[in-house]
């Protein structure tokens, strides 16, 4: 098991200057298998194909 963030979107992570500072919302966090967060993309951020496509084209 892995533990996964399983909610990235613009609204959830806090950047600076160009520097990531960290996440916020940590309702869908937890301990799941390696497979889990490539799908659960389509289901949790639904709305930005362009962006989830690049989650799935980093995970081949």
């Amino acid at each position: 098991l892995i533990f996964y963030y399983l909610d990235f979107c613009r609204r959830n992570i806090i950047i600076l200057r160009d520097r990531l500072i960290g996440f916020i919302d940590f309702r869908y966090t937890g301990f799941f298998p390696c497979f889990f967060e490539i799908i659960s993309l389509e289901y949790l951020n639904p709305y930005n194909p362009n962006y989830t496509g690049l989650f799935k084209a980093a995970a081949i």
